[in-house]
């Protein structure tokens, strides 16, 4: 498990292809979270968040932050479609004006 901490201002941070922690600090971050069941935690700004494959823990925080649960970034897994990648997650999003996307999945998402 690799744990990844941002520092104040934007940063654009990933983790491995292994269960991850990723944290941003102030500033507008984009954290991608890759493969397994990672948690993600945006911080102070609007963040642009996301888990990726697996089920995840993805958490905004004050800012308007921009987070999704399953995303896919390259080849689909055999048999799915776009906006069908498995995975259950939970999805917070903080205060601010957010924009939650959940995916494929059982998901839960608070606003």
């Amino acid at each position: 498990m690799a744990t990844v901490i941002g520092r104040p201002g934007w940063d654009e941070l990933s983790g491995t292809p292994e269960r991850d922690l990723l944290i941003g600090l102030d500033g507008a971050d984009q954290l991608d979270g890759l493969a397994e069941n990672d948690t993600v935690l945006g911080g102070g700004g609007g963040d642009t968040a996301q888990g990726g494959f697996g089920d995840d823990a993805v958490f905004g925080d004050a800012g308007g932050d921009l987070l999704f649960g399953d995303t896919c970034d390259g080849p689909l897994p055999a048999g799915y479609r776009p906006g069908e990648v498995p995975g259950s997650n939970f999805v917070l999003g903080g205060g601010g004006d957010d924009t939650i996307i959940a995916g494929f999945g059982v998901d839960t998402v608070l606003g």
